[in-house]
């Protein structure tokens, strides 16, 4: 399932100029990261493991005939087919069906899916490892650009939101540019001392100023050849940029406190998190630098618009910590309803966390229960990730099909079900939360499930206090 299938063609209504093709993308099962696209048409798509379906699946926890996903002026139509385990949209069990614009995630047995309003970007392509680096279709995109702008041997701008790689665009921008061989320097203009700003870029000789105990090369200098990545270029003094300016267009620089010019060859690749425009406008960066260096400039794109990377990520970051660590799936469909405002970095420094936790708890599978519940949230929203059961309501049957109807869950199963919440419930002094992590649930997933049973946690809490105070 590594590889990219275009089953379920679309018509030719979809694939018109412009139009938007909806689909889905299945990206993790068989506990590994893959990559399988089918195209949402006219007809609904049916899931599970019985042959001659759109996306095979092999998984043993999937039904034959599982789920049906349709797409219908713009919104998505998941159903269950009566499946053994269960569907799950966006986290929480599906009653029969819904039908959503805003649905993202589809879970069936230990498989997930991506619900896509438009999937011509993941036709025929996939997830690879370059250069130690996960680039989906998303992406790629970003890095064709990157690297045809550093064969042409011109600058280039840098844009996106923190943690999204920006950094390993400019080493992408590096290895594909004449100067490869070269040196590659990268700074963060927010850390160069307003007072030393002007000897650290291009240099200063001995004696130019306190200190300044030896000459000192510059990081112009110091990129001779190569290429000088500037980070947080909306960081820089005005003073400073005028003299970049100068620099940038006669390729010379003249170190502090000398009357001698060095030319230097060296490709600029700037990058920042700030609207450049709105600085120009505030008088806080110069317009001509902007002119200069802000163009051609290339978007990378946000991680929550390139989902399909994110189990490949979370595989590689518990890797580096122990090559033995699997992930489990309700751990993969949790990270992929975050909103990961930190993006990749962020992503990644919360599983490398998570795994050292799994490891010291002895454990060989990478669970929800060892990732700290806060992160990935946006700051907007306490609980981003997670849809509330009030929000996913079943919808009418769609018009395409007779409504399936869900097999009753077996009494037998459920009581144990219960017999275990209740059992974790006492032990936690009724604290959803922790009851929720110990169980490898999410917190709303238990909340539903207390709602159907109709248990209060704080009252089986308050009946185990009482049973061992008569004891």
């Amino acid at each position: 399932m590594d590889s990219t299938s275009e089953l379920g063609a679309p018509s030719s209504r979809l694939t018109s100029a412009g139009e938007h093709i909806p689909g889905i993308a299945l990206v993790f099962s068989d506990l590994q990261p893959c990559m399988s696209v089918a195209v949402l048409g006219k007809r609904p798509l049916e899931l599970g493991r019985q042959e001659g379906l759109p996306i095979a699946l092999k998984d043993s926890s999937v039904s034959r005939l599982h789920a049906r996903v349709a797409y219908d002026e713009g919104n998505f139509i998941v159903s269950d087919l009566g499946s053994k385990n269960g569907s799950f949209v966006d986290g929480v069990r599906l009653e029969g069906s819904v039908t959503r614009a805003d649905l993202r995630v589809l879970r069936i047995g230990a498989s997930v899916f991506l619900l896509l309003h438009d999937v011509r970007s993941h036709l025929g392509a996939s997830v690879i490892i370059e250069q130690g680096t996960v680039i989906g279709p998303i992406l790629r995109e970003a890095v064709t650009v990157t690297q045809r702008i550093a064969r042409a041997g011109r600058d280039l701008h840098l844009t996106g939101e923190t943690g999204v790689g920006k950094e390993i665009f400019a080493r992408i921008y590096h290895a594909a540019a004449e100067q490869a061989g070269g040196p590659f320097v990268a700074v963060n203009c927010a850390t160069i001392p307003r007072e030393l700003a002007e000897s650290v870029m291009f240099g200063a000789k001995r004696g130019a100023y306190t200190g300044a105990h030896a000459d000192q090369a510059g990081l112009f200098r110091s990129a001779d050849g190569g290429t000088l990545f500037l980070d947080e270029l909306g960081e820089l003094d005005l003073a400073l940029q005028a003299k970049l300016l100068r620099v940038l267009e006669l390729r010379e620089v003249t170190p502090v406190g000398s009357s001698q010019a060095h030319p230097v060859n060296v490709r600029v690749c700037s990058a920042t998190l700030r609207d450049l425009r709105e600085l120009v406008r505030q008088g806080k960066f110069r317009e001509d630098l902007y002119f200069r260096l802000a163009r051609p400039s290339v978007s990378i794109p946000a991680l929550r618009h390139r989902r399909e990377e994110v189990p490949w990520l979370m595989q590689r970051a518990a890797a580096r910590v122990s090559s033995s660590l699997e992930l489990s799936t309700l751990l993969v469909e949790a990270c992929l309803l975050r909103a990961w405002p930190g993006n990749v970095r962020e992503l990644i420094t919360a599983v490398r966390e998570a795994s050292h936790a799994a490891v010291d708890a002895g454990s060989t599978t990478l669970k929800l229960s060892h990732l700290d519940s806060e992160v990935g949230l946006g700051f907007d929203e306490p609980l981003a990730s997670l849809l509330t059961p009030a929000r996913l309501t079943p919808s009418a049957p769609p018009p395409f099909a007779a409504q399936p109807t869900a097999s009753p869950r077996d009494a037998a199963s459920t009581l144990d079900e219960r017999r275990k919440v209740e059992d974790l419930l006492r032990r936690t002094a009724g604290n959803v939360s922790r009851t929720a992590r110990l169980l490898g649930w999410h917190r709303t997933q238990l909340r539903r499930f207390l709602e159907q049973e109709g248990l209060d946690p704080r009252l089986v809490a308050r009946i185990e206090s009482n049973s061992a105070e008569d004891e």
